[in-house]
């Protein structure tokens, strides 16, 4: 009966531990998800810009923060713009990071947008 007991203590103990580690990853991805979500929306938002040559100056440098209560409480969400134009070229390089909550590492996407 003691080594039943002992065998069945060892089992939900190794049970309980996958449990949390589960509940960790879950959580972790969840995170992940709802950064990603956020920087595509606002990659979404830039392209969606109606003057392209005013891109950089109304998105570049930006950041923003959700308030308690949102889905999205303890992001925050910064943009960077830049312009590139030589005599050839003429682009813009747009990237989002999303930082905060339990992300480890924060998201970042980066896309480059020709001349319309």
């Amino acid at each position: 009966m003691l080594v039943a007991f002992i065998i069945m203590g060892g089992a939900v103990f190794g049970l309980s531990v996958f449990m949390m580690r589960y509940a960790v990853i879950t959580n972790d991805q969840s995170d992940r998800t709802l950064a990603y979500d956020l920087a595509t929306a606002r990659l979404e938002a830039v392209k969606g810009a109606s003057l392209y040559r005013r891109i950089d100056s109304v998105f570049n440098n930006t950041s923003e923060t959700w308030p308690t209560g949102d889905m999205y409480n303890g992001f925050t969400r910064q943009t960077w713009a830049r312009r590139t134009l030589t005599g050839q070229q003429d682009f813009q390089t747009v990237t989002v990071q999303v930082s905060g909550r339990r992300l480890r590492q924060p998201i970042r996407i980066t896309t480059v947008i020709a001349r319309f």
